[in-house]
């Protein structure tokens, strides 16, 4: 008898742990919003900067472009 009753607990013991390991959620699993079809692509690039120079009062400047912005970067420097 007293064998049994181990062998019982046993079973309900392995039972009860393995139905707790079935229900485990998995966080990889949830979905933030965005899928990967349908997600964005984002490509991030380097700003192209290039000198463009100019003559001012007979001197040659130079001043940085960034083509990817359309702006200017920085001031006319003297070369």
């Amino acid at each position: 008898m007293n064998n049994l009753v181990r062998k019982l607990f046993a079973v309900a013991l392995m039972a009860v742990l393995c139905s707790g390991l079935l229900f485990v959620e998995n966080p990889a699993v949830h979905n933030f919003g965005t899928s990967p079809a349908k997600a964005e692509e984002v490509v991030l690039r380097a700003p192209t900067l290039v000198w463009r120079y100019k003559y001012i009062d007979g001197k040659l400047h130079k001043r940085l472009f960034n083509e990817s912005t359309q702006q200017w970067v920085g001031e006319w420097i003297p070369v």
